[in-house]
C-alpha cells in the first residue's frame, strides 16, 4: 500500500477508514486488517480507489483490422 493514504478513526469500538488507495484489493485488505483487531465491533470503509501510474493505458491500442469491415 505504498501509494495509499489511510486515515483511521476509532470511536466506540467502530473503526472508520478514510483516504485513498490504489485498488479495490487494497481497500478490502485495509478493512480486513481493521476487522481482525481485537475489540473492533465494526469497520466503516470510506476509502476511495484512485489508481496511480500503475494503470495500463489502453487508449493507443490498435483496433482489430476487421473492426470497421461491416460499417457502411
Amino acid at each position: 500500500m505504498r501509494d495509499s493514504t489511510i486515515n483511521v478513526d476509532v470511536a466506540n469500538d467502530v473503526v472508520t477508514l478514510r483516504g485513498t488507495v490504489a485498488s479495490k484489493a487494497e481497500s478490502d485488505k485495509a478493512a480486513s486488517v481493521a476487522k481482525g483487531i481485537d475489540g473492533v465491533k465494526s469497520v466503516t470503509n470510506q476509502l476511495k480507489v484512485q489508481p496511480g501510474d500503475s494503470m495500463v493505458n489502453t487508449s493507443n491500442v490498435a483496433k482489430p483490422a476487421n473492426a470497421n469491415a461491416n460499417k457502411r
